[in-house]
């Protein structure tokens, strides 16, 4: 039998979610940054693992969100 440690200081997701979610609306209505950049911010360093979470959270991609963010939409 094989015991499990489970991982000190791993934050619970469900508590981080929401978070990682409101900084992912302000990283990417900001246009200084790549979006290779900004993925790592909220801690997704592959970007396509960045833009598969933001489009399932919001149901678009990171780059239509920047589109329409620059479009003089208020985020």
């Amino acid at each position: 039998m094989v015991l499990k440690r489970p991982a000190i200081g791993a934050p619970d997701l469900s508590l981080l979610n929401p978070t990682r979610a409101q900084l992912a609306q302000q990283y990417v209505g900001s246009q200084g940054r790549p979006l290779s950049q900004v993925a790592a911010l909220p801690g997704f360093p592959p970007a396509n693992s960045y833009a598969r979470w933001f489009r399932d959270e919001f149901g678009i991609s990171p780059a239509v969100w920047r589109a329409v963010a620059g479009s003089g939409s208020s985020t």
